[in-house]
């Protein structure tokens, strides 16, 4: 839709009205539709006046072009697809198909490709073909994207004859056409493209278009029921007994809201961008009409009914399909029993006998579930319909239903997908009150991929998983612990319950740290935990447990990725907290879950072994028995005096390079190595620190490049090692041109400078935890500036949450002793703040 510089001398003026009168009215669409902001109809309204501009443009320039042909003899131009249906976004692809009743001749192709030549410097992006009528009868029956565009056609110009025969022979092959054929591949098509988009309609950061539940989603189900009932629109599935009225203004909503915030997304990036990124959220807010003066609070609110509608969407497939199998048009496994445990099989399907039966007893609606997941048969949609409109009867019954529930959550057999039915029928946000107040939260940290809602759900899938041992390859820990517990019921309660109070909204700058919000929800989701669990059926020790692991849901995480492992001041106190053996296996075995939950390549072999180190470390602090696993970095005075030596060792299973340098030490030397592996592009994960006796010291670090794999580039990396260590390199040059070809993560979070210096946390060092926006050369920054406040650095933590940078040192001043004096740790805490603040 950009417009095009007519450059040609021979450039028609018809033409050129044409275009510039195009750009014009277009120009008037679009600002008639940004003033619109709020509307939700506005996207359809849009498209269809845009389509409508479309059509003329096409009409002036195809009756320009083919002017002096006999008349008759021009070809017919029929829109395809979303331009045929006038669903066209603003920077989409407009689907035409030039059609002659015979082949087409050399004039005609010439004028055709001519007037392709005036659609692109009128600025119209079209994507066209040019067939026969024979050449479209045989593209019918062999290519299904094609007969799927001509379901949708309409005549934009030419002969109505031509266009006419067309119809005619679309007609006959519909007839011809088997409609399982085409049913069932649109839903593999379907099921393809869901694969591929992450197979979630809960993912953060959706794709309008080809997610599942969004637009991709209504089209097929408007496909389909095309092919099979003749209907366009939601409100025709009505008459056709698809849907009900209700149901058929739930998908004309969703389409709607999709629609408008397709067309927003376009026109605020200026090209086709169907991806709803992070950064663009509060903005896409903003235009439809969220007034929220907080961005995340702004973009939680409309990401939340985006997830609700998707999440309908989904609802409505499941009735399409159930109809489809009704009609034996989609293949199935055929159920031969007539009721299974007094539910009747209707289609295939579980139901119930009358509408009254959830109303009369609200347990119903657990068990109906519960004996599909028992069973592996689906729900009727009648029988959902039913459940919706007794939901409130779940409030007094919960000493029935919420027993039979954690049967659910404890069987092996589909529990995951039985709970996401559960909730996508709303029974769990009606069972559980607090995890309503979860159902579509949006979690803005830039690590979840997932809703709560989704996340909990997800963890449950994965937590089954590792006590089956399908995950043992990438969690030998947890799959190896899982049979020595002594506390299952307790360790599936807290999986479930661990995030079910993150629902208190984003939190404002300056108003709620991080940290905060995690004490804050692990604290109230403790307390659900404790009026929950007792309902469930488990005992004052199960409950106990399940409070106290939902409570330190976090601790095994914050300290292993934040903690330096080496001092003993770091195992002693996480020791305090577990207390227990089997709570240090719960809690292992959670952690893994839950991070494995977060969403893909959360978990990695380097988070996998930081996990196992602190686990072994403190059973070994429990049982007072050597661990059979040696010091990860042991010390080694065995260096010849004033000599560098540098090794390099891949650990490709664990996805990290071990980097040992042993040099003289010299003030900064942390520093002036942490900006060698940036210079290198090395990302640092870990870093230990050693003092010989001989004056010497010994650096080791744990580093990965920049896609958090294993490095593999040592020859360089010990080059510039070397150089740097010479003085013959500008590290902040070669940082510089680092940070400038590096991949740029998303910026939507306002990633907050924080230090925060406790003196607590080690016997012999202050422990310094530093936050900010991570790039190459963050690390370097950092302690180059406490180097020159005159610190040693024994340890470092490195960690990064999406573009969060967390990283924790272990400093002493040049005595060797703790930063105690109350000026200097200010100076301190200000002068890295500044650093921050600065950047890069």
């Amino acid at each position: 839709m950009t417009k095009q510089a007519a450059k040609s001398k021979n450039y028609p003026l018809k033409v050129k009205q044409i275009a510039d009168s195009f750009q014009s009215k277009l120009h008037a669409l679009r600002e008639a539709f940004v003033k619109s902001r709020g509307n939700y109809n506005s996207g359809l309204a849009f498209q269809h006046k845009y389509s409508d501009l479309i059509d003329k443009t096409i009409h002036g320039l195809a009756a320009f072009s083919f002017d002096g042909v006999k008349a008759g003899s021009a070809p017919v131009i029929v829109a395809l697809g979303g331009y045929g249906r006038k669903e066209l976004a603003p920077f989409s692809d407009i689907d035409i198909v030039f059609v002659q009743e015979q082949p087409f001749s050399a004039q005609t192709k010439k004028i055709i490709e001519s007037l392709n030549s005036h659609f692109w410097n009128a600025g119209l992006k079209i994507s066209a073909s040019a067939r026969s009528l024979k050449d479209c009868e045989k593209a019918m029956a062999e290519d299904i994207s094609f007969l799927t565009g001509l379901l949708e056609k309409r005549l934009v110009w030419g002969p109505k004859v031509t266009y006419q025969k067309l119809e005619k022979a679309f007609q006959k092959h519909i007839k011809e056409t088997p409609a399982a054929y085409f049913v069932s591949a649109k839903l593999d098509e379907r099921d393809s493209r869901h694969h591929k988009m992450g197979d979630s309609r809960y993912q953060l950061e959706p794709n309008i278009k080809e997610s599942k539940g969004a637009l991709r989603d209504i089209h097929t189900l408007l496909w389909i029921s095309n092919f099979l009932y003749g209907v366009r629109k939601p409100e025709d599935m009505v008459k056709k007994d698809v849907l009900t009225k209700t149901e058929a203004s739930s998908l004309k909503k969703a389409q709607q809201f999709f629609w408008t915030v397709r067309c927003h997304m376009h026109f605020l990036a200026g090209r086709e961008n169907d991806r709803l990124s992070f950064d663009s959220q509060p903005l896409i807010a903003e235009l439809m009409g969220y007034k929220d003066a907080e961005p995340n609070l702004r973009a939680e609110k409309f990401m939340k009914d985006y997830f609700l509608l998707a999440r309908e969407v989904g609802h409505l497939t499941r009735i399409l399909c159930a109809k489809i199998e009704a009609q034996s048009l989609k293949a199935q496994k055929l159920v031969l029993v007539d009721a299974v445990e007094g539910f009747p099989v209707k289609g295939n399907r579980l139901t119930v006998a009358n509408a009254n039966v959830f109303k009369k007893h609200p347990v119903e609606i657990i068990r109906i579930f519960r004996v599909s997941q028992t069973s592996g048969i689906d729900i009727h949609p009648d029988a959902l319909r039913h459940i919706h409109h007794a939901l409130d009867g779940l409030k007094t019954h919960k000493a029935e239903t919420y027993p039979l529930f954690f049967e659910i959550l404890l069987d092996h057999t589909r529990a995951e997908q039985t709970l996401r039915r559960m909730n996508e029928a709303d029974v769990l946000g009606a069972l559980i009150p607090a995890f309503k107040n979860i159902v579509a939260h949006m979690q803005y940290d830039m690590y979840h991929c997932f809703t709560a809602d989704e996340h909990l759900i997800y963890a449950i899938g994965m937590m089954h998983k590792i006590e089956n041992g399908e995950l043992a390859a990438a969690a030998r820990l947890a799959t190896d612990l899982f049979p020595k517990i002594k506390s299952r019921r307790a360790l599936y309660a807290a999986i479930f319950l661990h995030d079910i109070a993150k629902s208190g909204g984003v939190a404002a700058p300056g108003k709620k740290s991080g940290r905060e919000e995690h004490a804050r929800h692990s604290v109230a989701g403790a307390k659900v935990a404790k009026e929950v669990c007792p309902l469930f059926g488990l005992s004052p020790e199960e409950t106990e447990t399940v409070s106290w692991l939902v409570h330190e849901h976090l601790t095994m995480t914050m300290t292993a990725f934040k903690r330096d492992l080496n001092d003993p001041k770091t195992i002693e106190d996480f020791v305090a907290d577990v207390q227990s053996p089997e709570r240090l296996k719960l809690l292992t075995i959670l952690t893994t879950a839950d991070i494995m939950a977060v969403g893909p390549e959360r978990w990695n072999h380097w988070k996998s072994g930081l996990l196992s180190e602190l686990y072994h470390k403190s059973a070994e602090a429990m049982s007072d028995v050597k661990s059979p696993f040696p010091h990860l970095l042991p010390k080694n005075d065995n260096y010849e005096k004033g000599k560098t030596v540098i090794k390099v060792t891949p650990h490709a299973k664990q996805d990290y390079t071990e980097v040992t340098v042993t040099t003289a030490d010299k003030q900064g030397l942390f520093s002036l190595l942490s900006g060698a592996m940036a210079a290198s592009g090395a990302s640092i994960v870990g870093a230990h620190i050693f003092t010989l006796t001989n004056g010497m010291v010994q650096d080791v670090f744990q580093i990965q490049n920049l896609k958090g794999q294993v490095y593999d580039n040592s020859a360089f990396l010990s080059k510039t090692i070397k150089a740097a260590l010479d003085g013959k390199l500008d590290l902040a040059a070669e940082i510089h041109e680092r940070q400038k070809t590096a991949a740029k993560k998303p910026t939507l979070f306002k990633i907050l400078p924080r230090v925060i210096i406790d003196n607590d946390a080690s016997i012999s060092n202050t422990v310094i935890e530093v936050n900010g926006s991570d790039k190459p050369g963050f690390l370097y920054a950092i302690t180059s500036a406490l180097t020159k406040q005159g610190l040693q650095i024994s340890a470092a933590k490195v960690t990064t949450f999406g573009s969060r940078a967390v990283d924790v040192f272990y400093v002493r001043d040049n005595f060797g002793l703790k930063i105690l004096h109350p000026g200097k740790l200010k100076t301190i805490e200000n002068t890295l703040r500044m650093v921050i603040e600065k950047g890069v």
